[in-house]
């Protein structure tokens, strides 16, 4: 477990979607040893670090090497070949990438680069987490959300406030990961010993503040992004 790198998950205000994960990896795991007893405590690292990442439920490739490892005793090797093959019929009906605590922080690193965009659309205070914080900015009240097909293609689905909303909080973090490298984390206090950070695109600050109105959010931070003047294209004279 990466210790060093917990701090970074406290400072990123998500702690609902944190908890999620590591939640469903207690369940993929707990799946794969359903009916077998005390199974938790004879697994070892090498049998995670083999199964981690595979998608046997969806991929031949890894199922065909999977059922050798499981099946062979290769790892689960504490268990006996009965116990084996009630946990290959379990892992084989998993329809998903396999995580584990490395696919946690790796894929954390992927959502901190995400949230510091969407952190743009919207002011985290202390008592709130980004998702509690986004899901305050949703004023629409209509029963209908759009959905992104394309970058200039939108669909109008029917659903429940709730369901609109989790739509609108998952496409703003879509984009989010889409154009992360244009919007990186904003600046904090100038230091001279710390590497400058690279400024945000506005043309991509404005198209990610019109999405957020478009679903239905609407924050100061989401009104002063839209009024931020279009750069002038630079024409090549070669």
């Amino acid at each position: 477990m990466r210790i060093t790198t917990l701090h970074k998950v406290r400072a990123m205000r998500c702690h609902d979607w944190i908890v999620n994960y590591l939640e469903n990896i207690e369940k993929v795991w707990g799946g794969f040893l359903n009916g077998i007893v005390k199974g938790r405590q004879r697994v070892d690292k090498v049998t995670v670090k083999v199964v981690e990442l595979r998608a046997p439920g969806v991929s031949t490739l890894d199922a065909t090497f999977l059922h050798g490892q499981v099946l062979g005793g290769t790892i689960f090797k504490d268990f006996s070949p009965q116990e084996r093959e009630v946990i290959w019929n379990n892992i084989r009906a998993f329809k998903g990438i396999i995580p584990s605590l490395f696919t946690f922080f790796e894929d954390v690193k992927f959502l901190e680069a995400c949230v510091d965009g969407v952190k743009r659309l919207v002011t985290v205070s202390p008592d709130q987490t980004v998702l509690t914080a986004l899901n305050d900015l949703f004023l629409s009240r209509k029963e209908t959300q759009w959905i992104q097909i394309t970058e200039t293609t939108f669909q109008s689905k029917k659903g429940s406030l709730e369901t609109c909303r989790t739509l609108g909080v998952l496409q703003l973090l879509a984009f989010g990961a889409r154009e992360h490298s244009d919007l990186p984390k904003h600046p904090v206090k100038k230091n001279l010993k710390t590497t400058p950070r690279a400024k945000a695109d506005q043309d991509v600050l404005q198209r990610f503040a019109s999405l957020a109105e478009r679903l239905g959010f609407d924050s100061p931070e989401i009104r002063a992004l839209k009024r931020l003047p279009i750069p002038p294209i630079v024409q090549d004279t070669q």
